[in-house]
């Protein structure tokens, strides 16, 4: 069993907990670059730009004949939007 001198240990420690640091933020910068590259992809297609114009003039017309509590109208968006996030993951490839 090889022992070390409690100076050799303390710098040991700091590398390692460096790199671990450095590792993190590495994670963290290519998990943020994912997930901008998801929005921009989510925002410049043109079927989900299609749809959302779809959906916004429904909703326009609807608003226009039948008031729609706007719980209603966001919780209609937000299944738009998971709608397209399913189809642009799972049925676009």
């Amino acid at each position: 069993m090889i022992i070390f001198s409690p100076l050799v240990r303390k710098v040991y420690m700091e590398v390692y907990n460096n790199l671990i640091y450095q590792n993190l933020i590495y994670q963290r910068g290519v998990r943020l670059k994912r997930v901008f590259s998801g929005i921009k992809s989510y925002l410049t297609d043109w079927k989900n730009l299609l749809t959302h114009s779809l959906v916004g003039v429904l909703i326009l017309l609807i608003a226009l004949y039948a008031p729609v509590s706007p719980y209603i109208r966001m919780g209609f968006v937000g299944c738009v939007v998971g709608f397209n996030v399913f189809r642009m993951k799972y049925l676009d490839q």
